[in-house]
């Protein structure tokens, strides 16, 4: 037995990344959100000339695919910064602008790497459950005191699929100390189709208190090369890019993104697909009687009407995976990613037979 134990803050804390079990043989994933439709064939080209040099360390900065986004978001190379994927950028803010016992809001149920992140730089966590599954501005601004410095909004929500417009969230910075940094994720801005699109480069043009975190994970379908980023104010991004882990984002992840940006039928075609699919889900879902949170995203949350670890291991045993919702407090529900057409149709297929 060892005397040696992980710091106070984090103690508690329990990180359940199940293990997918590959031994199993052939899976359906539907249950980490991933881009069922693949990456871009632009991917495969940059790849195949990237051998002579993998003797060598990466961009420092990963300047390449910077000066490719600035050119898109027509903002400034220094209000951007590359990480490795958003779980890095997240810890990153974390450690740069959290000092102990400051107070970081939290709505719940959200991604959970914000509350590990914050605990790891010792953050005090206040947690503000989220009203018809949607995120509440009002209720977090009612949790907001002297000590709140960072607030953390995935938009859109996951596991909820939920989204806050352009309009709710200029009404919220409005009333919003400039001196508490709102760190907007967007990992699933592509997807938004039940609101206006939200116009998030301009809200970082003018709140320097905003930091928007976007990934090559889902839309772009790169999870396995780990490549996101983070665009904000300039002094506020330095605070990040000086103090985060060097030369973190390796080449062949930075090929592949500037690759999978200059492939804008791929996105279009991915996020047309996944609406395609989530449509038929929703008619399916209708038809069996399930209520379910109409999303924006690439995945789906559905209510079961029976304990979620039931259906969740049932689906398993035909070689389904999907997330079962008692780790987000939803504990008759499911989180589904969207799959391919003939994945969803049997995802439909067995609740049929399990919920029967």
């Amino acid at each position: 037995m060892t005397h040696i134990r992980v710091k106070d803050s984090i103690r508690r804390l329990h990180e359940d990344y199940v293990k997918r079990g590959e031994e199993d043989g052939k899976l359906i994933r539907l249950d980490r959100n991933e881009n069922a439709f693949g990456h871009s064939k632009n991917v495969e080209r940059a790849l195949r000339h990237t051998s002579g040099a993998l003797s060598s360390y990466p961009e420092l900065y990963a300047d390449s695919l910077l000066h490719k986004l600035a050119d898109i978001h027509r903002i400034s190379e220094q209000n951007i910064v590359a990480g490795n994927g958003s779980f890095e950028l997240i810890t990153a803010i974390s450690q740069s602008y959290l000092n102990p016992e400051d107070e970081v809001i939290i709505p719940t149920p959200t991604f959970d790497w914000y509350k590990t992140a914050s605990l790891l730089a010792h953050g005090h966590i206040i947690e503000v459950p989220v009203e018809n599954h949607r995120i509440s501005p009002d209720k977090i601004l009612q949790a907001v005191t002297a000590k709140t410095k960072i607030i953390w909004l995935c938009n859109p929500n996951n596991p909820t699929g939920t989204v806050l417009s352009e309009v709710e969230l200029h009404r919220f910075l409005e009333k919003l100390s400039p001196e508490i940094l709102l760190v907007l994720d967007e990992a699933y801005i592509d997807f938004i189709r039940e609101t206006e699109p939200v116009n998030s480069i301009h809200i970082v043009r003018t709140h320097p208190n905003v930091i928007l975190l976007r990934t090559f994970s889902k839309v772009y379908g790169l999870a396995s090369l780990r490549i996101g980023y983070a665009i904000g104010n300039a002094a506020v991004i330095e605070g990040i890019r000086n103090f985060k882990t060097p030369v973190s984002v390796n080449y062949l992840a930075i090929e592949a993104a500037v690759a999978s940006l200059d492939d804008e039928a791929f996105r279009r075609s991915v996020v047309r697909q996944t609406a395609k699919q989530l449509d038929y889900l929703y008619k399916e879902f209708n038809q069996l009687g399930l209520s379910y949170i109409r999303s924006n995203t690439n995945f789906l949350t559905v209510c079961v009407g029976r304990d979620s670890d039931y259906v969740v291991n049932e689906l398993k045993k035909r070689k389904i995976l999907v997330r079962g919702g008692k780790d987000f407090g939803y504990p008759e529900w499911l989180r589904i990613t969207v799959g391919k057409e003939e994945e969803n149709q049997l995802v439909v297929t067995y609740l049929k037979g399990i919920l029967s």
